[in-house]
């Protein structure tokens, strides 16, 4: 019996399984790119010659050139433009009070829900999106959580019209900055 569970045991040990091995190789991981950029040129072609009651409008299309989709923010800001020197000299503040929105879109779609009523580009400018939208939190800038632009690009677009000002700004005018962010999250 003994030799026999030996002979068992000399014999389990004599039992070959086949395996093989296989190598992947040039395997990355790299992370992706978030860029902004516009289809031609990053300027809106505004009227330097707007008279009162007239209008101007112009627009840019924001293109993502990046392989990450984001959310586009805008902050706008102003400065004053003036070319002559009329004996009452109103700041930008006063200018940019007297420019009414007119049409703002993005996408062609309206977005001064996310304005006060009637906004101005001093109120614009100003904007706090939280205060206009409780489900849009707080943030730095005047307009936020636009979509993504996309590769073929989305056109944003403003209208402004100068109130009934009589001859109170002529040869005066303002600035306009206008900053656009791509985020990769809303309210970034």
């Amino acid at each position: 019996m003994t030799i026999g569970a030996a002979g068992a045991a000399a014999g389990a040990g004599t039992f070959a399984l086949f395996s093989d091995t296989g190598t992947s190789n040039d395997n990355t991981v790299q992370a992706g790119t978030l860029d902004l950029s516009f289809s031609s040129g990053g300027s809106f072609s505004l009227s330097t010659t707007l008279a009162p009651q007239e209008s101007t409008s112009g627009s840019v299309t924001l293109v993502r050139s990046g392989t990450i989709a984001g959310s586009v923010d805008v902050d706008v800001s102003y400065t004053e433009n003036s070319t002559t020197s009329p004996s009452s000299d109103p700041t930008a503040s006063d200018i940019a009070s007297d420019l009414t929105v007119s049409s703002l879109t993005y996408g062609g779609t309206d977005i001064t829900n996310q304005l006060p009523a009637s906004p101005t580009l001093d109120d614009l400018a100003n904007n706090d999106p939280s205060a206009n939208d409780g489900s849009i939190s707080e943030s730095e800038n005047d307009l936020v959580n636009l979509g993504d632009p996309g590769t073929g690009g989305t056109a944003f677009a403003i209208e402004f019209t100068l109130a009934d000002v009589g001859n109170n700004y002529q040869g005066q005018g303002v600035d306009v900055t206008f900053d656009f962010d791509l985020n990769q999250e809303d309210s970034q």
